[in-house]
């Protein structure tokens, strides 16, 4: 450019949108068994901001009798703390923002419910970006990250690029981390992975200090057909590396019919239906689908309970105690936990394609797929010896 206030020109991508079987499956790998909800960690006290296409807020997953979201953080919501409206203030028919929102921390207001999300006790912070046909209008990316703040320290953002380099947006959201180094920002590494193709994850998933999140496949009543389980990533699920050589997904969840709220806009509280419907359908106010952007809530929601584990001082001993709270741990230090004991997969599912082989840390994998019994220490329930060293040299 040749204007001397501009020292360089790039084009803004078009972005686009990339439970119960999965909390038992993430937290013990045993039918029905959830040890980190037995012992009170569901993310109570947490704060998770989204950016997506909008939540139907009068969702029996979401609704509340006693406020209405607004613009500004009220923490005695309950579920939804915070709707800022940076395109309008509603989700489409079955939209992808209420999925995603519901598989976070999706909670009926009068007992358990068939799609109620990852971290139930934690409430929500919304970006609303998307228009009521699905298309995503960005704010400044300073803007969309300090949605929730100064209570949300998560971020999950279940949309992205094509373009395989490290952006403008992608440096955006690591600097954004640098500053406030207890945030930690999780993006849906992409659905172009078909075919072994490589070098498909895209910005803002290839920046350097988030957790770029693929899939793998679901098991039990959410496992689609002919599915070869949750040991298999998902053959869409995004490859890298990224184009200066970094090895992309960061970590997999389970992508594969996930089951979550579903937006019914013209109707109020829309709820579930009297039967589960099956993989990839919808029906009444729950709804079933597969991406990225549907394994990157399940991680969002694991991280607040690994930040409820921290901040209310059930490490080391895990049990909580007031005497070991640590009260602001790093963004850094829970996606270490997480990755650390996130567990190597078998291969990857293409169908009747067969089996592609897998390394540990490829770029099919990297570190594996979400495991929270791994990750931190439950005494009689997880068998991992955890040490932990925040913001020291």
């Amino acid at each position: 450019a040749a204007h001397p206030n501009v020292c360089s020109l790039e084009s803004r991508e078009r972005v686009s949108t990339s439970n119960k079987v999965i909390q038992w499956l993430t937290q013990s790998e045993i039918k029905e068994e959830r040890p980190f909800f037995d012992v009170g960690l569901d993310g109570d006290g947490q704060v998770v901001a989204v950016s997506d296409t909008g939540a139907d807020q009068d969702s029996c997953y979401f609704y509340d009798p006693d406020s209405e979201p607004n613009s500004f953080v009220n923490l005695n919501a309950r579920k939804i703390a915070q709707y800022v409206d940076f395109v309008d203030n509603a989700d489409y028919q079955y939209g992808h923002g209420t999925h995603v929102a519901g598989t976070i921390a999706g909670k009926r207001l009068d007992g358990p419910g068939m799609a109620d999300g990852i971290a139930p006790g934690a409430k929500i912070a919304f970006a609303d970006i998307g228009d009521r046909n699905g298309n995503l209008l960005l704010p400044l990316d300073q803007s969309l990250l300090n949605v929730g703040a100064p209570y949300a320290k998560i971020h999950s953002a279940s949309w992205g690029s094509e373009i395989n380099f490290y952006t403008t947006q992608a440096r955006n959201f690591d600097q954004y981390m640098y500053d406030n180094d207890e945030f930690l920002i999780l993006v849906a590494a992409g659905n172009s992975g078909h075919g072994d193709a490589a070098n498909t994850v895209g910005s803002p998933a290839t920046a350097k200090n988030i957790i770029a999140v693929g899939a793998h496949h679901n098991t039990g009543s959410s496992s689609p057909d002919f599915g070869l389980g949750p040991n298999y990533v998902a053959d869409f699920s995004s490859r890298g590396p990224t184009i200066d050589g970094r090895t992309k997904p960061d970590m997999l969840a389970p992508g594969k019919a996930v089951l979550s709220a579903g937006a019914q806009p013209d109707q109020l509280g829309e709820c579930d239906p009297g039967k589960v419907p099956g993989s990839l359908d919808k029906s009444e106010g729950v709804l079933s689908l597969q991406g990225t952007s549907m394994a990157t809530p399940v991680v969002s929601g694991t991280a607040a309970i690994v930040r409820q584990y921290f901040e209310q001082g059930y490490y080391p001993t895990g049990v909580k105690n007031e005497n070991d709270i640590m009260p602001n741990p790093s963004g850094a230090l829970i996606k270490a936990v997480l990755m650390n004991g996130a567990q190597f997969m078998n291969g990857v599912d293409n169908g009747g394609s067969g089996v592609t082989d897998v390394k540990p840390y490829d770029n099919n994998q990297n570190f594996g797929r979400l495991a929270l019994q791994y990750s931190v220490y439950i005494p009689g329930k997880t068998d991992v010896n955890l040490m932990v060293w925040d913001r020291q040299v």
